[in-house]
């Protein structure tokens, strides 16, 4: 992961270091700051900044903010575009040309080419800004499902108005610009749902960029728009069970090609369960004979009691042995609740999930050897996974039983489930 921020102030520079300094953890291979001219004559001008994990083209040629070639646009980018080759080819044909072999360049370009048309064209994960200078006009985007994360507020200072964003919370409070109050209506959200749904944070005032959202800052004037929805209208009727098996294997396959694409090492967590088991076979199948190292997150027998974390131990070394991958397993001990100030640090809001802590700890130990590491988080999401989506289902079917008996029947399913 990179990070990114930057704002649009009188005098930028004061505030931007601060902010990169405290997003340092999500890239420590580089870090560069770049501000416009200023805008409509005034003192306020934007500023950008970037925070470099390298993974394609590691070379200082990749280094962000980057500009294109004719100084119009300015980009600090987030993510990794799956499909930049293929853009590259396409971009070259209508007679761009390039200086990197970076997926952040064929970004900036496909910008210059279409627009913020461009982002019907990516497939892949990410948050950026691009600046245009001729326009002075700034531009978020978020990937179509919110793998990567943007923030955003505007506040007043005592030189006026200014518009801060950031890939972490903690960027935007480093100004000293923001005010650290709560959001009532977002802790009723937490306290309801145990997450808070965008737009809103715990932060009055600080805003999360929607998944597949644009953001336009012009003269002061901020709009919000959808760029992308899912549509189940083209869904296949009428297949067998073993098409959509081959469909969905395909398609896995294929992701799991992509997202492979680095110059740096890479692996993948490992629970046993069907999710990481599948995402780390398939990479098996792409890694030209090399063993795919694979990070699992033991428990000790004594501590299995708590029932808290599944052990996912006993699956995954038994996943590591049948695809004889180089397997690494660490046990969860006690003293993971001294980690507990250091993991509400780098969540900025209060996260319900403690797979957050066995997700930590296989990554500060994978770190030592690898830069990136694949997941199989989301799956029970896309294909049903949860009991929840089985209770839903259960209870569609139970439309036709009549009241007197549904509502006992409904106990029972809850009660299981």
């Amino acid at each position: 992961m990179c990070g990114i921020a930057g704002l649009i102030s009188h005098e930028p520079e004061q505030h931007i270091q601060a902010m990169l300094e405290s997003i340092e953890h999500r890239g420590r291979d580089d870090v560069g700051v770049w501000s416009s001219r200023a805008i409509d004559g005034g003192a306020r001008r934007a500023c950008l900044g970037h925070r470099r994990l390298s993974i394609i083209d590691t070379s200082s040629a990749g280094h962000q903010p980057m500009l294109y070639a004719d100084g119009r646009y300015s980009i600090t980018f987030n993510g990794e575009i799956y499909n930049y080759l293929e853009l590259k080819e396409r971009l070259e044909g209508a007679g761009h040309r390039f200086r990197t072999d970076s997926d952040t360049e064929v970004l900036l370009a496909a910008f210059a080419e279409w627009g913020e048309g461009c982002l019907q064209h990516l497939n892949g994960m990410f948050a950026f800004a691009i600046w245009d200078e001729q326009e002075q006009q700034l531009t978020l985007a978020r990937d179509r499902v919110g793998i990567k994360p943007l923030y955003y507020t505007e506040v007043e200072t005592e030189t006026g108005a200014a518009f801060i964003f950031a890939s972490e919370i903690k960027a935007l409070l480093a100004t000293g610009l923001v005010p650290r109050e709560i959001n009532p209506e977002a802790l009723n959200q937490y306290l309801t749902f145990l997450w808070t749904p965008d737009p809103h944070t715990l932060f009055r005032g600080i805003n999360k960029l929607p998944p597949a959202h644009v953001l336009t800052w012009r003269a002061g004037e901020v709009s919000v728009r959808e760029w992308w929805d899912i549509s189940f209208e083209e869904i296949e009727e009428g297949r067998s069970e073993e098409w959509w098996r081959e469909r969905v294997l395909e398609t896995l396959d294929r992701v799991v090609r992509l997202e492979m694409v680095a110059d740096v090492p890479l692996g993948s967590f490992l629970s046993g369960g069907v999710d990481s088991s599948s995402i780390v076979a398939l990479m098996k199948n792409h890694s030209g004979g090399r063993r795919v190292s694979t990070y699992t997150i033991g428990i000790e027998p004594e501590d299995l009691h708590y029932d808290i974390i599944p052990d996912d131990a006993v699956w995954a070394r038994r996943v590591g042995k049948l695809l004889d991958t180089d397997y690494h397993e660490m046990m969860l001990k006690p003293d993971v609740a001294e980690l507990l100030p250091k993991l509400v640090y780098h969540m900025d809001e209060p996260v319900a999930d403690p797979a957050v802590i066995t997700s930590y700890l296989v990554s500060r130990a994978a770190r030592e050897t690898l830069t990136v590491l694949l997941s199989g988080v989301g799956g029970d999401e896309v294909f049903a996974g949860y009991p929840r989506q089985l209770a839903m289902k259960l209870a569609g079917a139970l439309d036709p039983v009549p009241q007197l008996v549904r509502g006992p029947l409904m106990k029972v399913f809850a009660d299981v489930l």
